[in-house]
């Protein structure tokens, strides 16, 4: 049995087929068609499955932007700020220099004599007398006699003043001298033990008998002589 289409239906598909032969030819500019405002003259219908295929190919990419960064997590922080330092470390050193025991080189006598030999080290330190709050040293300088002040406290040189050159004799005795008057101090401390106790008020140069001594006077008052040659005691007088 054959069909035949009425008329009207006939003319309907030969409308719509002429619409799609005109959207297919003018193209998508055509009809977004824009006014002078900028604005699309025809409204443009998006379907629900339109929308959501956009929403899902969006979702994709900011994943996949997201997936390619890295980001910190707290402990990687943490770790970061920390590295380098060990707390401990202070610590221990701070408790290292308040349990290590006192040198008798913390002497101010020794701390000056060091003070002087490092501002003349070409210098020879030949007589000190202690004065107060200061140390004061006679040092052969160039062939001149230098007098240098130490500051007991500070252990730095307050005051200086050149004197003449010393006479033969004493530099005859100086010449002589094989041990030095730090040498001498450490002999003498060895003699007396704590320096703190008993220590030198005043050391110079002198012959005893031909010999020649380091004569050291203690602040307690007693006397100790001390070749310049052996280094040993030659005197002690209580």
């Amino acid at each position: 049995m054959t069909r035949t289409l009425s008329r009207p239906t006939a003319t309907a598909l030969s409308v719509t087929a002429l619409a799609s032969l005109a959207l297919t030819s003018c193209g998508l500019d055509d009809t977004l068609d824009t006014s002078a405002d900028g604005e699309p003259s025809t409204a443009v219908t998006i379907s629900a499955d339109d929308a959501a295929h956009d929403d899902a190919a969006a979702s994709e990419d900011g994943s996949a932007d997201t997936g390619g960064s890295e980001t910190s997590r707290p402990e990687d922080d943490a770790s970061a700020e920390g590295e380098g330092t060990d707390p401990s470390d202070d610590t221990a050193t701070d408790a290292a220099a308040e349990t290590s025991p006192a040198d008798s080189d913390d002497h101010p006598l020794y701390g000056g004599l060091e003070t002087v030999q490092a501002e003349y080290p070409e210098g020879v330190v030949f007589e000190v007398e202690s004065d107060d709050g200061r140390y004061e040293w006679h040092v052969l300088v160039d062939g001149i006699e230098r007098e240098v002040h130490t500051d007991k406290s500070s252990l730095e040189i307050v005051y200086t003043e050149d004197d003449d050159a010393p006479d033969s004799d004493d530099l005859r005795e100086i010449d002589s001298t094989e041990i030095d008057i730090a040498e001498a101090f450490r002999i003498v401390e060895d003699r007396v033990g704590d320096p703190s106790g008993a220590f030198v008020d005043e050391a110079q140069l002198d012959s005893e008998s031909g010999t020649v001594v380091w004569e050291i006077e203690l602040d307690n008052g007693q006397e100790i002589a001390v070749d310049v040659v052996t280094g040993d005691l030659v005197q002690v007088d209580d």
